[in-house]
């Protein structure tokens, strides 16, 4: 017994080591609102910490779920699937469009292309400015290569390849190319009135690329763009990928669409992928905000 006394400290350190570590190593979840986790900081949360937007919506094929590790709230491709639209506009707000959805596949024999697009309407409850200018960079669209099991480039554009007016609803809508259009080397500059936009919706795409099923596991594309000062709050972006046929022209299924960003004087990246959480890691898919 008289060694019990030096016996009992040695046994209990490394008990107490072993619990303080699961302690800090256990993931903490954590539910947080709409305004809550969109303000949400990496530095207010402790590193294991994974938040959980209460009110995210489950789509049939989403395979995002809302919930976002501390250590990817600085990862704006993670976030573009898992965080809440920055801002809405009536049409998200109608078709429940809050956070990302990946919406279809290219499973159909008449998907062929892939292409990506970008869209800009006025924000729900916004009063335009009679004239504005919205500025669009470069868009690129990647694919996860199975064979070569990394991130390939499928389509860069310094600014997008098309860049129309469509009225909305999109059941019944009618476009018309912009006609105030300046480019530059690195980005395109679309004069636009009230007139023009209120009620109908600015979209813009790259180049249509093949589309190699066989290969290719899942897709991710981007695009840049800020607004003049006095529109700055009023418009909506978001993004996504059309598969199309053989020509390139008409569209065959939509894969995903992307959460809704507050347009700014200063850029934006416009982020979408169809990586499911579960794989985002093992894709390696954070590369891409470095390749980009």
């Amino acid at each position: 017994m008289k060694h019990l006394k030096y016996v009992l400290p040695i046994l209990i350190i490394p008990i107490i080591f072993i619990a303080y570590h699961n302690y800090k190593t256990k993931p903490i979840t954590q539910t947080l609102s709409r305004e809550q986790i969109l303000s949400a900081d990496t530095n207010d949360y402790s590193s294991n910490s994974i938040l959980v937007w209460n009110d995210f919506r489950v789509g049939k094929l989403d395979q995002n779920d809302g919930s976002i590790p501390v250590s990817k709230l600085d990862d704006p491709i993670y976030c573009s699937m898992n965080l809440p639209s920055e801002s809405l506009s009536d049409v998200m707000i109608e078709a429940w469009r809050d956070n990302g959805h990946i919406v279809g596949d290219t499973s159909s024999p008449d998907a062929k292309k892939i292409l990506n697009f970008g869209a800009v309407e006025e924000t729900t409850g916004a009063v335009l400015p009679d004239n504005f200018s919205v500025y669009i960079g470069k868009m690129k669209m990647y694919a996860y290569s199975k064979s070569r099991k990394r991130w390939i480039l499928l389509d860069s554009q310094p600014y997008p390849r098309g860049i129309y007016i469509y009225t909305l609803p999109w059941t019944t809508t009618v476009s018309e190319k912009c006609k105030n259009v300046t480019y530059y080397d690195d980005y395109a500059r679309v004069d636009l009135t009230k007139d023009e936009l209120e009620g109908n919706c600015l979209h813009f795409w790259g180049s249509p690329v093949d589309l190699d099923k066989a290969d290719y596991l899942y897709y991710a594309a981007s695009y840049d763009i800020w607004v003049s000062e006095n529109s700055v709050d009023l418009l909506t972006a978001s993004g996504g990928i059309d598969t199309k046929d053989a020509q390139g022209q008409n569209t065959i299924s939509q894969l995903y669409s992307s959460r809704g960003f507050s347009c700014q004087t200063y850029l934006k990246s416009i982020w979408g992928t169809t990586v499911p959480n579960s794989e985002y890691d093992l894709c390696n898919t954070s590369e891409l905000n470095q390749i980009y």
